[in-house]
């Protein structure tokens, strides 16, 4: 029986949480200069409040994105087996 090796799978799963939990982190804010901007009186008119509300909305849907990047990688990496057979070499 083959000895077996860690699984590199694993362990990019695992940078590439890391890296979607950065952003994740990162996303909640990621509009914020703008809708300051607005609630500052920066633009004015009938239209503004509609563009507020969908830059608000735009803010809501990339964090559930990321959420569920996020969520989707943590049950990949829970699912994948830190180790696997080793290749046999003839």
């Amino acid at each position: 029986m083959p000895d077996d090796r860690a699984n590199p799978r694993k362990a990019e799963l695992r940078q590439l949480l890391e890296r979607a939990e950065t952003l994740e982190a990162s996303l909640d804010g990621v509009l914020s200069p703008a809708r300051d901007a607005l609630g500052a009186g920066a633009w004015v008119s009938s239209a503004a409040r509609p563009f507020e509300e969908g830059l608000e909305e735009a803010r809501r849907d990339l964090v559930r994105g990321a959420q569920a990047t996020t969520a989707a990688l943590r049950a990949e990496l829970a699912s994948t087996p830190a180790r696997i057979p080793a290749l046999e070499v003839s």
